[in-house]
């Protein structure tokens, strides 16, 4: 699952964290030994019925330089480009968010800001990433007027706020 924490944690039993960085437009993912404060990360259990852990709450410090993860201790409406993990049609993974609110506590990846559309974690190498995919949701297509299209033909268009030339 992901967590944001808004106080240091450290002793992590049973779980590992991990935190996401941008590389050459990938998403890539770095264990950290404690959480410091403030920080989201995607809490990892080996065992595939682990539903807890026990954490120390006090002093924790990692390098966390570059996270590309964000969260907040409360609920807040949606923000646009968020992806929060999900089991998606390529697998466990950030995938674009369509609900009202993203819920406290928890992390999500900004596609808009980070420069990743979302990846795909591949638990079975704990930490190796599969290649990036692109969010489950085709990124949308508007003519230079505005209006959405379905299929572009040639021409100049505008897709996930960049001007695309076809």
């Amino acid at each position: 699952g992901t967590f944001y924490s808004p106080a240091a944690i450290s002793d992590l039993d049973g779980v590992k964290a991990y935190i996401a960085t941008e590389q050459d437009g990938k998403a890539v993912m770095t264990e950290i030994k404690t959480i410091p404060a403030n920080t989201a990360v995607v809490l990892y259990a080996k065992e595939a019925d682990k539903t807890s852990a026990t954490f120390t709450i006090g002093e924790a410090s990692a390098n966390t330089d570059g996270n590309i993860l964000e969260g907040q201790p409360y609920n807040i409406a949606t923000v646009t480009g968020a992806c929060t993990l999900q089991n998606g049609s390529k697998g466990l993974g950030f995938y674009g968010y369509n609900g009202e609110a993203l819920k406290g506590f928890k992390a999500y990846l900004n596609a808009t800001t980070s420069g990743v559309k979302g990846f795909v974690l591949n638990l079975d190498m704990e930490t190796a990433i599969r290649a990036i995919q692109e969010a489950e949701q085709a990124a949308a297509t508007y003519d230079l007027s505005g209006r959405r299209i379905e299929k572009a033909q040639k021409g100049v268009y505008i897709q996930n706020g960049t001007k695309v030339v076809k």
